[in-house]
């Protein structure tokens, strides 16, 4: 059985962990992912969606049905869609630091292997 340099498997362990930390703390960083969460959001927000009535609706429900549509669209939407699409960039931004860790870990156990 091979011996692992434990030094670079928990180097590569920390630097996963110090990038994740970063996503979230690091005013550069950070910018750039609430850039990519507003582009998302605004692109969500431009799709047209609409409500197909069972019945043919009277003028005064169509008003009612619009207006609650508009308060959602404007006032409900964005902030629900910004948390939940900024948690979706996180976690794909962690995810990719993931690889990238993995792989150097791999990179370790090919070069003991090697050896």
């Amino acid at each position: 059985m091979h011996r692992l340099e434990r030094s670079r498997v928990q180097e590569a362990l920390h630097e996963y962990k110090k990038e994740c930390y970063l996503f979230e703390h690091d005013a550069d960083r950070h910018q750039d992912v609430a850039k990519e969460t507003a582009r998302i959001v605004a692109g969500i927000l431009e799709q047209q969606f609409h409500y197909r009535f069972h019945k043919p609706p009277n003028p005064e429900r169509t008003e009612i049905f619009t207006m609650i549509e508009n308060y959602a669209r404007e006032a409900i939407l964005p902030p629900v869609l910004g948390s939940l699409v900024e948690r979706i960039v996180l976690l794909e931004r962690r995810q990719a630091a993931a690889l990238r860790c993995m792989e150097s870990i791999l990179s370790v156990f090919e070069d003991q292997t090697q050896e």
